[in-house]
């Protein structure tokens, strides 16, 4: 459960961030299938390295225990299916976390995105604006 809020977190943040660049590529015309696909690539790419790495060290992790008499022998399973199954479980899930990111992507009104963007940048540059103080030290 927890692997499903961290990837659905990190994909909302993604798609977020790259709001601008997918409000841009609607307003140039894009379908809202490109859109998703776009959306649901962002949480993809990590993911199979990460599935991979945690059946790796999970395999890795009992086998030391087991070395070390923690876990009774012959709990760690030479049969790859257990491994195989949880890591598909976890790229299912992960696939249903992107679900939501992905759909709230494709139906963003671009315009509202990129007026929403134009104001924040003209209040980062008004506050850059900032009178300038004078400096204290040796007057000549």
């Amino acid at each position: 459960m927890l692997a499903v809020f961290g990837v659905f977190g990190i994909v909302s943040f993604a798609v977020a961030q790259r709001k601008k660049e997918v409000a841009i590529r609607v307003a140039l015309g894009a379908r809202s299938t490109d859109i998703f696909r776009t959306a649901m690539g962002f949480g993809l790419r990590p993911l199979p390295m990460g599935i991979l790495m945690g059946v790796v060290l999970s395999w890795a992790g009992l086998k030391v225990a087991e070395s070390q008499r923690i876990v009774p022998l012959g709990l760690v399973s030479r049969d790859p299916i257990p491994y195989i199954v949880v890591g598909a479980l976890l790229l299912l899930t992960a696939l249903a976390a992107m679900l939501w990111p992905a759909y709230r992507a494709t139906t963003s009104d671009p315009v509202n995105t990129l007026r929403r963007r134009l104001r924040l940048l003209r209040l980062c540059i008004i506050r850059q604006r900032l009178p300038e103080q004078p400096v204290s030290g040796d007057d000549d």
